[in-house]
C-alpha cells in the first residue's frame, strides 16, 4: 500500500480581521452608548410626570398654607409672585400650564 502525502494548501497570508476581544469591546461600548442614550429617546413615563406634579403642587400648596397663615387671607397668584417673581415653581413640570389656587386655598393642576 502506497502512502500519498496529503496535499498542502500554499500558505496564504491571513485577511485583516478583528480579533474576539476587538469585537467584545465594540458591543460593549456600543450597549453602554446604547444605554445611556436610550433616556433621551424615550419619552417621560405618565406615572413620572404626574407624581412631579403632584410633588410641585404640594410645595406651593405648603407657600399658600403658610402666607394664609401668616396674612389670614388665602393669596393669590399675584401674590406668590410679588414675594418671589420665579413663576416657573407655580406651573406644571410637564405641561408648563399654570397652577390654579381657589379660594379655599387648594392648588389644582388642569392636567393631572
Amino acid at each position: 500500500m502506497i502512502r500519498r502525502r496529503p496535499r498542502r494548501m500554499p500558505h496564504r497570508r491571513a485577511a485583516p480581521a478583528f480579533t474576539l476581544i476587538e469585537m467584545v469591546l465594540a458591543i460593549t461600548i456600543a450597549g453602554v452608548i446604547a444605554v445611556i442614550g436610550i433616556r433621551y429617546v424615550q419619552p417621560r413615563s405618565g406615572v413620572a410626570a404626574s407624581r412631579a406634579c403632584e410633588l410641585a403642587r404640594a410645595i406651593v400648596r405648603r407657600e399658600v398654607q403658610h402666607k394664609n397663615d401668616r396674612s389670614g387671607r388665602v393669596p393669590t397668584r399675584l401674590d406668590l409672585i410679588a414675594s418671589d417673581p420665579n413663576e416657573e415653581r407655580l406651573r406644571c413640570p410637564e405641561t408648563e400650564r399654570e397652577f390654579g389656587i381657589s379660594r379655599s386655598g387648594e392648588v389644582t393642576c388642569r392636567d393631572h
